[in-house]
């Protein structure tokens, strides 16, 4: 067996998003901006169902996940995106994003090379900058979990990339 590879520790720069997303189709878009609000796993997003959606308590549920069942909480921002994908639902059972997971990093990875930003810059780092900025925020070890839904808080740590710039931001 090949020894595991080195984690990635990037977190994605506000403008390499917003240079990413140009790139993308208005569905792709969504998603990968779902991503980077919620902390979620591409998996998770693309099998969201209307139903599964509380936006008036800015909660979404997600069934059957990497780790099981949980609540994730919504920023006002992922909120409105959720508003605008389901005027495309039908029914409670429509999925939002009719889509494969491997098309959204198929997606990403081709727009990632159209504007000429690093390898690094994936769909999943999504993740690991939305953690990292919960945690920037001072948000305790149990409100990062509760974000990004991890059940055990040596996970949270490999996603967490502080410095000690950002722990001096949090201090009075």
């Amino acid at each position: 067996m090949p020894p595991p590879s080195k984690p990635r520790s990037r977190v994605i720069e506000e403008d390499e998003l917003q240079l990413l997303l140009t790139m993308l189709s208005p569905t792709m878009r969504a998603i990968v901006e779902l991503a980077y609000e919620t902390a979620m796993r591409r998996g998770e997003i693309v099998k969201l169902k209307l139903k599964h959606l509380h936006l008036d308590e800015r909660i979404l549920s997600v069934v059957d996940g990497k780790t099981g069942d949980r609540a994730v909480p919504l920023t006002k921002k992922a909120v409105e995106l959720l508003r605008v994908a389901t005027q495309h639902c039908p029914s409670p059972e429509s999925r939002l994003f009719p889509v494969t997971p491997h098309s959204v990093s198929t997606a990403v990875r081709r727009a990632r090379k159209k504007v000429k930003l690093d390898d690094d810059v994936r769909l999943h780092q999504l993740r690991h900058t939305r953690i990292s900025i919960v945690a920037r925020r001072g948000f305790n070890q149990a409100q990062i979990m509760m974000v990004s839904g991890h059940r055990d808080s040596r996970s949270v740590q490999r996603y967490t990339h502080l410095n000690v710039a950002d722990v001096v931001r949090i201090l009075d």
